[in-house]
């Protein structure tokens, strides 16, 4: 499976987008001690495209209206959603 951006958003979350799939995974994952490395739960989902970008529409009305909660989820929507234009530019 090659994954082109994995990234840590807090807790045992993470957001992947894998090569092959136009899809952003929001999943949650925990440390399995005997492979030494986090491996994924079956908690989470699978967006697509439009909806992972009507979701950080939705997400940038959200912050204006309650700004605390862009502390907590801002940085890590905006550093995967640069990421995904740069995965699927093309």
């Amino acid at each position: 499976q090659n994954v082109g951006l994995k990234a840590h958003l807090g807790g045992g979350f993470f957001v992947s987008v894998t090569s092959g799939f136009k899809c952003v995974d929001l999943r949650e994952f925990y440390f399995n001690k005997t492979k030494g490395f986090p491996c994924p739960t079956k908690h989470g989902i699978a967006l697509k495209l439009a909806v992972w970008t009507r979701l950080g529409e939705v997400f940038q009305e959200i912050k204006r209206k309650i700004p605390e909660l862009a502390k907590t989820f801002g940085k890590a929507m905006e550093r995967c959603r640069s990421k995904r234009r740069t995965i699927f530019s093309a």
